[in-house]
């Protein structure tokens, strides 16, 4: 039983992998970072021509694509992935 349990859960155990090292490889990397630096002067540039609307748009998007944005959120859920993917391979 425990044998064909182990094999029903191969797939899915094989997509959390894959999951998980798109995860890193994205949200890790300092693309996310550059983007976010140029968001945020192009915010800057919003607010001195006076479009204060949309230079506070333009920082809350810097925002989530720093480092404390959505890189930390799904480092979360990496976490979570990841332990997931454990306890099913310890099944």
């Amino acid at each position: 039983m425990k044998t064909a349990l182990r094999i029903i859960l191969v797939p899915v155990i094989f997509v959390l992998s894959i999951l998980t090292l798109f995860l890193e490889f994205i949200f890790n990397s300092i693309f996310l970072r550059l983007l976010s630096l140029l968001i945020m002067i192009g915010a800057i540039a919003c607010f001195v021509e006076g479009m204060v609307l949309l230079g506070w748009i333009a920082l809350f998007v810097s925002f989530l694509l720093s480092p404390y944005g959505l890189p930390m959120a799904s480092a979360a859920i990496l976490e979570f992935v990841k332990r997931l993917k454990d306890n099913l391979e310890s099944v």
